[in-house]
């Protein structure tokens, strides 16, 4: 028996239950740029489809609830989000209904974005990826350029 023919009927008897298996969808990058005291958190998904949001830094604060003397709150304004949709290649902002104030606390400035990044990113990633399922839209597998 040949080595192909053989290949491919294997593959025909798998593909049944392995068809049935998830797919798992890649997950979303994040990014985060201070310029003065405006953080941008970009979230991305592997199909190029964008969520920017727009922060302004208010200032640096020792959380009132804190024991710990050199923990920082960055005190944070979402001023606004840009969607991006790598299909229609269109822009949309989006201004939040009222104003959306986040403090995130750290063992310094630096480390407060951080967290403000990474926690404003997984939440909306879960939300983005949670509705996408929802929908029953599938997101492309990622492509290898070879």
């Amino acid at each position: 028996m040949s080595l192909v023919p053989a290949a491919l009927g294997l593959a025909a008897l798998c593909a049944g239950p392995l068809a049935s298996l998830p797919v798992p969808e890649p997950e979303p990058t994040c990014r985060a740029l201070l310029k003065g005291s405006r953080l941008t958190t970009t979230l991305e998904l592997s199909n190029g489809y964008r969520l920017q949001a727009a922060w302004n830094v208010l200032g640096y604060v020792r959380p009132a609830d804190s024991s710990d003397p050199t923990e920082v709150a960055a005190d944070l304004l979402l001023q606004s989000i840009t969607e991006s949709d790598p299909v229609t290649g269109q822009h949309r902002t989006i201004a939040p209904p009222e104003p959306l104030r986040v403090q995130a606390v750290a063992g310094n400035q630096v480390d407060a974005l951080q967290r403000a990044a990474d926690s404003w990113c997984s939440t909306v990633g879960r939300a983005t990826l949670e509705g996408i399922r929802l929908r029953g839209i599938r997101l492309p597998r990622p492509t290898r350029v070879t």
